[in-house]
């Protein structure tokens, strides 16, 4: 991969500006939830009942609401809200799950803008997503999609680093795999995957011994996954399990029950969604694509590819909701800052009335 900074310091410590402006504004975006506005129908408040009850029964294993077998989602997200639950943050407690994996996608977005870009797009990266109405809004709520979202960016850039660096970076890619079907099953796996096709296609082979350990990898994710599904499928039962298994599962993907769109859906509700982004959207995919590889090598190929094959899968998939984009949020916000930064270089160099004429004309 290409290095922004030629001294090499590109995956070095984190300065303390870009620490402190994402801690800032995942604060600025999380911490007025806390103190607004009550539980909001329909999810929030249910998920907030099966962490309840999971402290008052003392059951972690199984989630239950009203008394009865939850079956619809894994449950590490009721894991951790349960555990803020018990430190006496209430109802709320979900939202501080959120909260932190608001804190660690801006991260890790930052981190993986920097591998390829130079300054100021990682940080632009930033901004854009923490202001998308989506992300801004799904980011003050008690829901799975975020939490989701940061297990999925966590996996990739575990596997671009493990790509780059070797070493036990390929703990996160398997280790991010895991942790995402644990919190909404394997679309966790699905997502992660195309993350990684993506970047193999657009970036340097590994050197040697720097292939997957898939040997070991694997297993890892497995074991995750299996130490709560095996024992929570013996207590359940039949019935928990064909839910858990199959209907959440292969049900949503081929007829869903719930929340079913045309293949179309997103295609309309994107521009609501990355608002006000969307608005470079065509443009920086088209100018990226054409001449990325120039100038800032595979990178921007990689965000491109990732976001259109993610769309493409959710589009298939029969249930829909706008917040199922979530995790491809971030590849799209890298691509958007690459193109306004190329935008602002090309006008501070006086050249942006030619340039712009080439990007409408879809010029070389």
């Amino acid at each position: 991969m290409n290095q922004p900074d030629p001294s090499g310091n590109a995956a070095g410590p984190l300065p303390v500006p870009p620490a402190l402006v994402i801690l800032l504004l995942g604060l600025i975006l999380t911490l007025p939830s806390f103190f607004l506005r009550d539980l909001w129908n329909p999810d929030e408040p249910r998920y907030a009942e099966v962490s309840r009850e999971m402290v008052v029964l003392n059951d972690y294993l199984v989630p239950h609401l009203n008394g009865e077998i939850y079956a619809e989602k894994p449950p590490l997200f009721f894991w951790l809200s349960a555990f803020f639950q018990a430190l006496g943050f209430g109802v709320r407690a979900g939202r501080i799950v959120t909260a932190f994996a608001v804190m660690g996608t801006l991260f890790l977005t930052w981190a993986l803008a920097r591998l390829w870009f130079p300054p100021p797009t990682p940080l632009l990266s930033v901004l854009i997503l923490a202001t998308a109405f989506q992300f801004l809004w799904l980011g003050r709520v008690g829901v799975l999609d975020v939490p989701l979202g940061f297990f999925i960016l966590m996996a990739v850039y575990g596997f671009c680093r493990f790509r780059r660096d070797g070493g036990w970076w390929a703990v996160l890619f398997y280790g991010g795999m895991g942790l995402a079907t644990l919190t909404k099953g394997p679309v966790g796996i699905l997502i992660i995957c195309l993350g990684a096709i993506s970047v193999a296609m657009f970036t340097e082979a590994p050197r040697r011994g720097r292939t997957l350990h898939i040997l070991w990898g694997a297993p890892l994710t497995a074991a995750i996954i299996c130490a709560w599904l095996i024992p929570a499928s013996i207590q359940g039962g039949p019935e928990y399990r064909n839910i858990i298994l199959f209907q959440q599962n292969i049900g949503r993907m081929v007829s869903s029950w719930s929340h079913a769109r045309p293949w179309y859906y997103y295609f309309t509700t994107l521009p609501v969604h990355f608002f006000p982004w969307c608005l470079f959207v065509p443009w920086a995919l088209v100018w990226l694509w054409r001449k990325g590889k120039t100038y800032c090598g595979g990178g921007g190929r990689c965000m491109i590819l990732w976001f259109c094959l993610g769309f493409l899968a959710f589009s298939i998939i029969s249930g829909k909701r706008g917040r199922y984009l979530i995790p491809l949020l971030p590849a799209l916000a890298i691509c958007v800052a690459v193109f306004l930064d190329a935008v602002a270089r090309s006008a501070a160099a006086g050249k942006l009335r030619v340039w712009g004429r080439r990007l409408l004309l879809f010029q070389n």
